[in-house]
């Protein structure tokens, strides 16, 4: 679960989101003001923040890369150094839900773009979790458009019989103009 936590796995990484949340409305509130030792803000700082901090030591040592993780944990130590835990536990859930939805919508977007192109997406997962995707295509042969205007021309009405989805037949239509085919789709 630890290794899950600092690896920013989503499940895990948006149950501690949640958990930040919670702890920074009661920080603002000041409900448990009295009876806590310390802030509670300082739930949000470390489930949120430790990621962030780890990655962007992670960045520097090893990848010799500056990222934004660095900048949102030098903010992350100066809030916590001048006592502004609301303000630092704030920082690291908004960077915690940034990363989570960038995760997301970027993956999701490269594979929209390989969909919009007509290829079949097959989604690759390991331990559960979503690694990467893989983007199947039919690739033309030179002289495919050429045979199917000779076809057309003694009178055949060429059709593409797939296995495939409508979006990648059209696309392989598209790509030999093909304009006046039938397609015969059998996904």
């Amino acid at each position: 679960m630890l290794k899950k936590w600092l690896e920013n796995e989503p499940k895990v990484t948006l149950v501690c989101a949640v958990i930040s949340a919670v702890s920074l409305v009661l920080s603002i509130t000041g409900v448990l003001k009295d009876i806590l030792p310390v802030d509670i803000a300082w739930t949000a700082i470390i489930l949120c923040g430790t990621p962030i901090l780890i990655g962007a030591f992670k960045g520097v040592i090893f990848e010799h890369d500056i990222k934004a993780d660095l900048l949102v944990s030098l903010a992350l130590i100066a809030s916590a150094a001048t006592k502004e835990f609301f303000a630092a536990g704030e920082v690291a859930l908004i960077m915690q839900i940034g990363s989570l939805l960038e995760d997301y919508t970027s993956g999701k977007a490269r594979a929209d773009e390989q969909l919009s192109k007509g290829a079949t997406v097959v989604y690759v997962y390991a331990d559960g979790k979503p690694v990467g995707f893989i983007a199947l295509s039919d690739i033309m042969r030179e002289d495919a458009a050429d045979t199917v205007k000779r076809l057309k021309a003694v009178g055949i009405t060429p059709v593409l019989l797939t296995g495939d989805n409508a979006s990648a037949a059209n696309n392989t239509s598209a790509r030999c103009s093909w304009w006046s085919m039938r397609l015969c789709c059998f996904a």
